[in-house]
């Protein structure tokens, strides 16, 4: 396979060779290229070129280039200039040059104008196209110079500060090493750039042997080919941490190796002539001292170089404060504002969402507000209704009762059918009933004041009292029959709880007595159970429909001419206050009313069961 591909690949130089190169307005009719990267037949072709290492790498290579980029073989005329490195990158970006011959970190620098390779020179003693440039560091051979390090503070000469085989090789060593800043590293630095290379080479080599300067980089093979001239030379001078494990070379040399020098091409040559020029090359035979052309496959340590100086397109690295954290950072930069914006825009979103919901928040409570204001009016003439029943449901009772022992006393008198011992029974109880009558009046004044003073009662007692009062009246002659009491007392307002079950023994009377069926009775009991004394009144009057049911277990005014029904809604409202609660329910076979109200027990205070 590899055999069949060399042979192909030597036939199409041969016939490439062979034959000039076609030109613009002699299209083939196969792999044409397209017309936009074909120059035109009376453009001139421009070779730029940085200044050689060395002599004989001047001649062979420029020579070999010279007689490969002719007119005949490109179809356009061909010029050649010498360029300073900043001078030739200057040329590339501004499009004045076509075709460029330098050291490979100059390429690798230049590739983001469009800079494509296309063949690295090779030789014998320089075989690898990845691994033949470097610098040779040298010092005199008494010289007490040992490293890098102990370069700090010396004289150096070197060839030129754009060149990286003269200077930049080495100077990225003394960066890698952290070694300091390389413009002030040295005391003083020399450079003897502008005479021919030969005189360059041996103008450092002759600084530093004099003593002029204590140290001198020389282009990779330098003092090699000076010793080819006068072997004695290598006996004055000593390579500083010469790297004698890297065999890729026979020449001595002081840093890592670098592509050598590299032939590219700018987009305004075609492809095919691009193609062309590199088959031609690569077939060259053979010269001198091995010469020949090859590819460079690994330009890493090129570009790697160009980002330790900072350098090409690497130079913002040498940048400070806003630019500098723009072009690191720009990426994230723009990630942030974006998020940035975002946030912004959700705050400015969920702002106008959060004053939109305080606007419908601000309605709805001007609403809630204006209905509770509404509801508390509806209160008050509730509570003055409430009040007004009370003073006149629970007064009529003692006032009843002084104004028939007024009238029995006043028909007694007039009859002189009384003595004095009857007089005052009677006197003392109209005076019971006014002091009765004054209690309920100030338990309604601090009823609408909400100001009840409780005190601990006894729940038995307050019980017998208030039947005793309801059966007074003798409502429907409807007997009590007790079967258990569990004694215990509560915190309550005496009044309220004998109001409480007065209320509730007078309406479970008056239904009880509304039957004919059987004779009207109220059952009553009394437990304790978990904190609570539960107080069960039962009546055995009609039935009731399920919403008289519901409207019982709800707080509603009755209609009731006497007024029982307001009775309850203030008795629902002083079990409530002090944390018990009243529910009604059906008798047993659906006949009367169970009624059940629950009240706190005072801790302690649970009497055992009684009639």
């Amino acid at each position: 396979m590899k055999f069949a591909t060399l042979c192909f690949l030597l036939l199409s130089a041969f016939h490439a060779w062979a034959a000039p190169l076609p030109s613009a307005t002699e299209g083939s009719e196969e792999c044409e290229p397209p017309a936009a990267v074909i120059r035109a037949p009376e453009s001139v072709i421009r070779v730029g070129y940085t200044p050689f290492g060395l002599m004989i790498d001047e001649r062979l290579m420029l020579n070999s280039l010279k007689s490969t980029l002719t007119p005949e073989k490109l179809g356009h005329p061909v010029t050649f200039r010498q360029y300073a490195a900043h001078d030739l990158a200057k040329a590339v970006r501004a499009g004045e040059v076509d075709i460029v011959f330098s050291e490979s970190p100059f390429y690798q620098a230049l590739i983001p104008e469009g800079l494509r390779s296309v063949t690295t020179f090779v030789c014998d003693v320089q075989p690898d196209p990845n691994r033949n440039d470097g610098t040779t560091v040298i010092v005199r051979s008494n010289s007490p110079i040992q490293t890098f390090e102990n370069l700090r503070g010396k004289t150096l000469t070197a060839v030129s500060r754009d060149t990286f085989s003269g200077y930049l090789y080495a100077i990225r060593e003394l960066v890698r090493r952290k070694l300091g800043d390389p413009d002030h590293f040295f005391s003083k630095q020399t450079f003897v750039a502008g005479r021919t290379q030969s005189d360059v080479n041996e103008h450092v080599f002759n600084d530093v042997v004099s003593g002029k300067s204590d140290v001198g980089f020389l282009p990779l093979c330098a003092l090699e080919e000076m010793s080819r001239r006068d072997p004695s030379i290598l006996s004055k001078v000593r390579v500083v941490e010469e790297r004698l494990t890297d065999t890729v070379t026979d020449c001595r040399h002081s840093t890592p190796l670098y592509p050598a020098l590299t032939l590219s091409v700018t987009p305004r040559i075609s492809a095919s002539m691009s193609k062309a020029i590199t088959m031609d090359l690569l077939m060259l035979p053979k010269g001198e001292s091995g010469f020949m052309w090859s590819v460079a496959s690994d330009f890493q340590n090129a570009d790697n170089l160009l980002k330790d100086l900072q350098i090409g397109p690497y130079e913002y690295l040498r940048q400070t404060g806003l630019k500098r954290i723009w072009q690191d950072y720009r990426s994230a930069i723009i990630t942030a504002l974006l998020l940035i914006l975002a946030l912004i825009a959700h705050g400015a979103r969920s702002q106008w969402l959060v004053k939109k919901r305080e606007t419908e928040l601000k309605a709805s409570i001007g609403l809630q507000l204006a209905q509770r204001e509404k509801m508390e009016r509806l209160q008050k003439a509730g509570a003055v209704g409430q009040i007004s029943g009370l003073v006149a449901h629970e007064l009529r009772q003692p006032l009843s009762a002084i104004s028939l022992y007024a009238e029995g006393l006043e028909e007694m008198v007039r009859n002189d059918a009384i003595g004095k011992k009857e007089m005052l029974d009677i006197l003392h109880s109209m005076t019971t009933d006014a002091a009765r009558a004054s209690d309920i009046v100030e338990r309604v004044r601090q009823y609408a004041k909400h100001k009840a003073e409780l005190k601990p009662i006894s729940v038995r007692e307050a019980f017998d009292k208030a039947d005793e009062m309801v059966t007074h009246f003798g409502i429907g002659n409807v007997p009590t029959y007790v079967s258990a009491f569990e004694d215990a007392t509560v915190l309550v307002n005496p009044l309220d709880l004998q109001l409480v079950f007065g209320n509730l023994i007078k309406n479970a009377k008056e239904a009880a007595a509304q039957q004919t069926n059987e004779s009207p009775q109220l059952l009553v009991k009394a437990q304790v159970m978990e904190g609570f004394i539960c107080i069960e009144l039962e009546d055995n009057g009609p039935p009731l429909s399920d919403r008289e049911l519901a409207d019982l277990n709800e707080v509603v005014t009755s209609a009731k001419p006497d007024g029982l029904g307001l009775g309850l809604s203030i008795s629902r409202n002083i079990v409530e206050g002090i944390g018990g609660n009243i529910v009604f329910k059906r008798r047993f076979r659906n006949t009367g009313l169970r009624t059940c109200v629950k009240l706190p027990v005072s801790a302690g205070t649970v009497k055992p069961l009684g009639d």
